[in-house]
């Protein structure tokens, strides 16, 4: 049999209850719970049951989160993220960033320039540019595909909602809320569209998943940015 004080202190968690109260009067309903059950042996099952069934409803309760209601004009999103948005993204976002710009552009000069001008071997540049061409576009596809199939999150579907307030997503058994002042930047590539909360965070939300709407719900987002 479990422990009656903890099973009992479980039972009377409210959260609309101040502490010190909770627990104060979880100790002494426990203590009152007790002592019936030594005085009555006969309805030691039948209490251990009535309370078991009881912890077993609350926790799901509290373990589902659910995104806001909708505020004003909104629109629904349901998408499953796939290896082919998860590259537009890994390779937008990296070829994108000032530094990869400048030195994809060196890895294409440099051999050239060293070609043209005989000027020293060729050869350290050529591994250079081999490396920055051919290595790190590989590497990319590679984490596109590693995430995909590692992380979980991925596997399930995303449900996403646009309204006048903010970006909202429900994922599993989580949710967030984000309003649209925390929004740092907006990428739309052809298949996927990027909302950034911060340097390396983004939320992925696939052009197939819009649909019909995907304009619409691209301009949407803008205004709501531009606000």
């Amino acid at each position: 049999m479990k422990n009656f004080e903890k099973i009992s202190k479980m039972n009377l968690a409210d959260l609309d209850r101040p502490e010190g109260i909770l627990e104060e009067e979880s100790v002494q309903d426990a203590d009152l719970c007790v002592e019936k059950t030594a005085q009555n042996p006969e309805d030691e099952e039948r209490s251990e049951t009535i309370v078991t069934e009881n912890i077993q409803e609350q926790p799901e309760e509290l373990a589902k989160k659910e995104m806001m209601e909708p505020q004003g004009r909104h629109f629904r999103v349901d998408a499953n993220v796939t290896e082919k948005e998860l590259k537009a993204f890994l390779f937008g976002h990296t070829y994108r960033q000032p530094l990869m710009i400048i030195v994809t552009i060196l890895a294409i000069v440099w051999p050239l320039a060293v070609l043209i001008k005989k000027q020293g071997s060729v050869t350290m540049p050529l591994i250079c540019s081999l490396f920055i061409l051919i290595w790190i576009p590989f590497t990319t596809n590679l984490r596109a595909k590693n995430a995909k199939k590692l992380n979980p999150i991925y596997n399930e579907e995303f449900h996403y909602m646009f309204d006048e307030w903010g970006l909202h997503l429900e994922l599993g058994d989580d949710a967030i809320d984000v309003e649209w002042k925390k929004i740092t930047k907006l990428i739309f590539y052809k298949s996927v569209a990027v909302i950034y909360t911060g340097k390396n965070n983004a939320f992925l939300i696939p052009s197939a998943a819009m649909g019909t709407q995907r304009e619409e719900i691209m301009n949407f987002i803008k205004e709501m940015k531009k606000r």
